[in-house]
């Protein structure tokens, strides 16, 4: 090579080199970054393990606050009617068309009030002043298990005791259904 084209090469890399980063500016950076990507991480699995803890200690409480699911018979939701008749409780389950055959009104009944935290199925608590309605047989079922009380629809509420196993409470119910429940 030529002495000018020699140092004019040499100047141009002195320029570059001048206006280059230094390399443990750019290892500090690079030391940034991984330290930044890592902070990320930890506090994204930190954060997925307090969920989990969270979701894990609800679902512990929730379980622990429920009932065995052998000691509620009950079938249906939170606050549906029901009533309380001879130290029993009667849980609304269907509507269904007046009965063809006569039936024999048993008594009175207290009406429950919702409690959707009480230990009784459906959420059913006594109440202090509770309102009372007239309980009747269904023809076809024993007074111990099946009351009903008429509806303000052309029909009455069938009512099935909530000291029933579950799977005679559907029986009960699938029957009724049958048997032209609304």
């Amino acid at each position: 090579m030529t002495d000018p084209t020699e140092q004019q090469l040499r100047e141009l890399f002195a320029t570059d080199a001048a206006g280059a980063p230094h390399a443990s500016g750019l290892a500090a950076l690079a030391l940034h970054r991984v330290r930044r990507r890592r902070r990320a991480r930890t506090t994204a699995a930190a954060g997925l393990l307090a969920t989990v803890a969270v979701v894990g200690g609800v679902a512990a409480v929730q379980g622990a606050a429920e009932p065995d699911a052998g000691s509620t018979p009950s079938s249906t939701a939170d606050c549906s009617f029901g009533v309380r008749f001879q130290g029993t409780v009667f849980v609304a389950e269907v509507h269904v068309a007046p009965p063809t055959e006569p039936v024999e009104q048993l008594g009175e009944a207290e009406i429950g009030e919702c409690n959707d935290t009480g230990p009784l199925p459906s959420g059913i608590a006594p109440d202090e002043e509770p309102e009372r309605i007239t309980v009747s047989t269904y023809p076809g079922y024993d007074p111990r298990q099946v009351l009903t009380v008429p509806d303000l629809d052309d029909g009455v509420r069938v009512l099935v005791s909530a000291d029933l196993p579950p799977d005679v409470r559907r029986r009960i119910t699938d029957a009724l259904h049958l048997a032209g429940a609304d």
